[in-house]
């Protein structure tokens, strides 16, 4: 929630850090809210390009090493989209 106000109200850096946090915390207990919250990020990401990369914000963080949260990034975007391709093909 806290992520969301603070993009509504355009404090990209603060935004990403509670998505990501968020995130990562989601990642850690397997939180079905996980793609929600990927997907805020990568919208977050082209809403304000001036903030860092997605798995550099991650890495910030200090829980992964910038070469896994690059890692992790991908394999979520990958689930993401095969998530909704998914969805896309029972409809």
């Amino acid at each position: 929630m806290l992520g969301i106000v603070a993009q509504q109200q355009r404090q990209w850096p603060q935004a990403q850090e509670y998505f990501v946090t968020a995130l990562l915390t989601f990642v850690a207990y397997k939180d079905p809210n996980l793609f929600v919250t990927i997907r805020q990020l990568v919208a977050l990401e082209q809403e304000a390009p001036t903030l860092k990369p997605l798995a550099e914000a991650m890495a910030a963080q200090g829980e992964l090493s910038l070469e896994e949260a690059q890692a992790l990034v991908v394999q979520l975007k990958t689930a993401m989209k095969e998530a909704e391709e998914s969805r896309g093909e029972e409809a």
